[in-house]
Order: structure tokens, then C-alpha cells, then sequence
């Protein structure tokens, strides 16, 4: 009996885990501006986030990083470009296909990507 209540209790740690998203899994690929509230990017520009954490599309900037924050909606979106030069971006993903980026301590709502891949 306590054999078959351990499996049990491994089976749903294993699915509640599988279950967890992941934000830097869900961030890979294909974005379209669609709403361009702060011009953090220019509205109906492309980029791409690669899944060896290089970025395309975003001027000035090479690789992505992605720091989770715990208790938050949301996450940061770290971009490096070389030498000294990074920027900290607030990220959220609103929904699968939809991405929300805002620069902390500036005005607006962000700027709102959609997925055009998947």
C-alpha cells in the first residue's frame, strides 16, 4: 500500500512540474511589434529571440538573458550588446503568442509583440 502511495504522489509532483511554464522556453522565437507604447522598438519591426539566447532585430544588442522573479507578474529580459552595454526590460507573456516589454522608470505600458511563428 505505501508502495503504491509513493508512485502516486511522484506521478503528480512530476505532473504538476511539467505543468510549470517556463518563461525562457516560452520567449524563443518570431515577434512582431504590434503596439509601440514606449519605442522601445519600432511598431511592425521583427525580432527574433534565438534559442542560444542571441536576440535579432534589436538594434545595438547581441545576446538575452532572462532573470525570473518570484512574487511578480513578471520577469526581466536582460539584453547585452558587448563590452558595458546591457539593458534591463520588464517582460510578461500575456497570453502564448502575445509578449509584453517595458523598460522600468519610463512612462507608457510598453511595447506589446505578437508571435508570428510558433
Amino acid at each position: 500500500m505505501k508502495k503504491y502511495v509513493l508512485i502516486l504522489f511522484g506521478l503528480s509532483v512530476m505532473l504538476i512540474l511539467s505543468g510549470c511554464s517556463n518563461i525562457e522556453k516560452d520567449i524563443v522565437g518570431h515577434w512582431k511589434v504590434k503596439e509601440d507604447d514606449e519605442a522601445l522598438i519600432d511598431e511592425g519591426s521583427d525580432i527574433r529571440l534565438n534559442d542560444d539566447m542571441t536576440i535579432e532585430g534589436f538594434e545595438g544588442y547581441k545576446t538575452y538573458k532572462v532573470e525570473e522573479v518570484k512574487d511578480k507578474d513578471y520577469d526581466y529580459l536582460i539584453l547585452s550588446g558587448g563590452y558595458d552595454e546591457t539593458k534591463r526590460l520588464q517582460i510578461k507573456m500575456k497570453d502564448k503568442d502575445t509578449l509584453s516589454i517595458h523598460e522600468k522608470g519610463t512612462a507608457g505600458n510598453g511595447d506589446k509583440l505578437v508571435r508570428i511563428d510558433d
